[in-house]
């Protein structure tokens, strides 16, 4: 099963300020999340309407959720996949991959 993991886009860091810049950052990552799911056919505010409120009130209010994970099915394959979503978190970055001999320790 594959796996989607959404964290506010890189460049996000405003996203615990007050006012509107927080405002901003957190509906920056609002729309991240909402494009990353429609790609896949899945719209929150129709198919999941209760975590579609808490993200708006996230954004409106800076109303923390506690992670969320969902089971939708991407339209394009028909294949049902695991979507965690993490509003609150930090930017998510992937500097770990570009490590040399990442994987030694482990193979």
């Amino acid at each position: 099963m594959e796996t989607l993991i959404l964290t506010p886009p890189p460049g996000t860091p405003d996203i615990d300020k007050e006012g509107e810049e927080g405002r901003k950052a957190r509906e920056v990552c609002f729309v991240n999340i909402q494009r990353e799911l429609r790609t896949r056919g899945v719209f929150l505010r129709h198919e999941y309407p209760k975590i579609y409120n808490q993200l708006c009130e996230f954004v409106e209010s800076n109303r923390r959720f506690t992670p969320t994970t969902i089971y939708p099915i991407d339209k394009r394959t028909g294949k049902q996949f695991m979507c965690m979503i993490m509003a609150a978190s930090e930017p998510r970055t992937l500097d770990w991959l570009g490590t040399p001999h990442l994987l030694d320790d482990i193979i």
